[in-house]
């Protein structure tokens, strides 16, 4: 081995980095830290140009600095104290510190290079707390509002202009003097306050004190105090930062504030505003009717849960109107400008209920030939709402599981895991803990959907808003069936809030529309099957209900025989009548209507 290659080996033992250059500019030799520094594989420095380590920026410069240095070949830093800058593999500049010199016999440069980069950032952050703790203690001395500090003699130890201004003293007259000295009068207030403060370590907020001041020598005005506590290391309390501020003005527009408030609350418990409100939806009609105790119970629950994020799950009968709440939550949140998702769980076809929930991938299955996204992507930054969510499959209440509790889910098909932000709002009409019970839910799903459960009334326990809902239903569909309709005789009223409306909203609506269809002039006509003489209430109420589920029964067989007695699929009777599968199959073992063998 060469002298000049022992020289070039015994490089490596520096923790810095060093790279030898021949007088042509090209690097001969790189140790192991420069390859490191600069992003290099091993060996892949030696034979390159050192402009390639040298920003296009600074290369002139570097070229000045080797011409100076080959005329007079000697030791020394590169720049004088300048920063210099360098360049990794990747184009990424950082700062250097440079130090050349000749190798033993004269032919060849060694440089010596640092990362000065912490350097640089410790000097940065050193300057700029040099910049905020003089806008601090600017802003300490010219902020409009009154700032001091006491140590544990209620000494001034810093006071700022505002609140010199108001004691009547110049800043440096507070200065290492006592409270009581300054202000005896002010004193006899705070100072309990302050030795409070100074005994226990809790903080005074909100303190509010009402004095005359040299200031307002003539008026007494309404200043706040905030008193903190200041800590040493070891938790000690060692003085008191105190904020004052002049809250005289604040406290008149406050007492007229509150006064306002006070009428206008009054006004409204007694007009019943509150309860009056009507909550908006865009599907099926406008608005949620009704003003009976049960349902403002119910609808003050929505007012309670729109706006925050919680999962809602709404229990209720076939036909109480849990999409409409489901709907009316969505709109009043902050996720209203984006999608409601609806997901009605007993009308997904078994083997494709996965890929609509959670999407697929191209290949996924026979006939998937395009990647595509389910409704959870679709709802991303909006809200899902799964009607019937006992009818999903016990294998995805694991994945919608996840998505409740990880904000993710897998495409069916996919190797990745997607993110999502959604709100989820379940409905169900069935008994959920004996689902549990007889192992068709999961529990742990069940705490989780159960955040904040909602119970909608069915129509006979709000019976007092049979007549609201009779006056909507008949005015939004006279006009639609070309009938004018415009009065309800008070037995056919009588006879219908005595009736218990098993379907409740949903069989109100479709007795009320056949009643119309059937009605020649203004006045509303029950069907002939429905029209009573005067029994006693009970023989009413019994009557109509058996009529009515006569009707019922037979307006069902009648629409399933046209339809082959399909439920669901193309041409169903479920939807000839209005319904939904789960609540067609639900009415048929109620009135216990089967399938002819």
């Amino acid at each position: 081995m060469s002298e000049l290659e022992k020289e070039f080996s015994s490089f490596e033992a520096l923790p810095d980095a060093v790279i030898v250059v021949d007088r042509g500019g090209s690097i001969v030799h790189a140790t192991a830290q420069a390859e490191r520094l600069f992003g290099y594989e091993h060996g892949k420095l030696v034979g390159l140009s050192f402009d390639a380590l040298i920003p296009e920026s600074h290369r002139k410069r570097h070229a000045r600095l080797a011409e100076g240095f080959f005329a007079e070949p000697a030791p020394r830093p590169m720049g004088k104290g300048r920063e210099l800058r360098a360049l990794k593999s990747d184009g990424l500049e950082f700062p250097v510190e440079i130090a050349i010199g000749p190798t033993k016999d004269g032919t060849h440069v060694v440089t010596v290079v640092r990362d000065i980069s912490a350097t640089v950032r410790t000097r940065d952050e050193l300057r700029d707390r040099e910049a905020e703790s003089h806008d601090l203690e600017q802003s300490f001395r010219n902020t409009p509002i009154g700032l001091c500090y006491f140590d544990k003699e209620l000494r001034y130890l810093r006071v700022n202009e505002w609140l010199a201004k108001l004691n009547g003293i110049h800043v440096e007259e507070h200065l290492g003097r006592k409270l009581a000295d300054v202000l005896p009068d002010v004193a006899t207030g705070v100072e309990p306050q302050l030795l409070h403060v100074l005994q226990t370590g809790e903080p005074i907020i909100n303190g509010f004190v009402e004095t005359t001041t040299p200031a307002h020598p003539t008026t007494a005005r309404t200043y706040m105090h905030n008193y903190f506590p200041d800590r040493s290391a070891n938790g000690a309390v060692v003085g008191i930062f105190c904020v004052v501020q002049d809250v005289t003005e604040a406290k008149k527009d406050l007492e007229g504030a509150l006064a306002e408030i006070k009428e206008l609350r009054d006004r409204l418990q007694a007009e019943n505003i509150y309860f009056q409100e009507e909550i908006k939806s865009s599907h099926d009609f406008d608005d949620i009717i009704g003003n009976s105790a049960a349902m403002m119970a119910t609808l003050y629950k929505v007012e309670q849960v729109a706006e925050t994020d919680a999962t809602v799950l709404l229990f209720g009968e076939t036909g109480t109107g849990k999409e409409l709440l489901a709907r009316a939550i969505h709109s009043r949140s902050k996720r209203k400008m984006r999608p409601l998702i609806k997901v009605d769980c007993t009308t997904l076809p078994p083997g494709l209920i996965e890929s609509e929930l959670f999407g697929h991938q191209k290949g996924a299955f026979t006939g998937a030939h395009e990647s595509k996204p389910g409704r959870f992507e679709l709802a991303d930054g909006g809200t899902v709402f799964l009607d019937e969510i006992s009818e999903l499959p016990i294998d995805l209440q694991g994945k919608l599981l996840r998505v409740l509790q990880e904000g993710e889910f897998q495409r069916l098909g996919g190797q990745r895991a997607q993110q999502v932000d959604v709100r989820i709002i379940a409905a169900t009409n069935r008994e959920l803990h004996r689902e549990m019970r007889e192992g068709r839910f999961r529990s742990d799903l069940y705490y989780r959907l159960g955040v904040f459960p909602i119970e909608i009334p069915p129509l006979r326990d709000r019976r007092e808003d049979i007549p609201l809902l009779i006056s909507f239903f008949i005015s939004q569909r006279s006009k639609a069936l070309g009938k004018k309709v415009d009065s309800v005789p008070k037995a056919t009223k009588d006879a219908l809030m005595a009736y218990d409306w098993p379907g409740n909203i949903r069989e109100l609506q479709n007795v009320l529309e056949r009643a119309l269809i059937l009605s020649p002039g203004r006045q509303l006509i029950l069907p002939e099957e429905l029209r009573h003489t005067q029994p006693s209430p009970r023989g009413v109420e019994g009557a109509l209900r058996r009529n009515l589920k006569e009707i019922e029964g037979k307006r069902i067989r009648e629409a399933l025989e046209k339809t082959g007695w399909k439920i669901k699929g193309e041409g169903n009777a479920a939807s000839r009548l209005g319904l939904k599968p789960s609540t067609l199959r639900s009415c048929m073992k109620r009135l216990g209507i089967e399938r002819p063998a």
